[in-house]
């Protein structure tokens, strides 16, 4: 929405309205981008991880839809940094599970 405002606001387009949208809202971003990474880097939940990756791409869907490019960016780092990590969770998982005795399971 406030792509969209800047956008009738300032009566900008294209270019000029996503380097006005980075100017207004980059520094935010960038802030949340640093927050999200601290936390997923301890992070081991692999459903909160996979559920906040299928909003993200829910996300993308609406903005391409409603033509909003100005987020794309940062959908994308997002998922650049939530991918690698539900890999290595399921992983984690996985390896777990193949070195579990069931004899030492109830």
């Amino acid at each position: 929405r406030e792509y969209l405002f800047i956008c009738d606001f300032f009566m900008v387009t294209g270019n000029s309205a996503q380097d006005l949208f980075n100017s207004i809202m980059g520094k935010s971003l960038t802030m949340f981008l640093k927050h999200m990474d601290a936390y997923v880097s301890d992070c081991y939940d692999s459903i909160a991880i996979f559920l906040c990756i299928h909003i993200i791409l829910r996300f993308k869907t609406i903005m391409t839809k409603r033509n909003i490019p100005a987020m794309e960016k940062y959908w994308d780092t997002l998922l650049e940094m939530l991918w690698p990590r539900f890999e290595f969770i399921l992983e984690l998982n996985i390896q777990s599970i193949r070195n579990t005795d069931p004899q030492k399971l109830g």
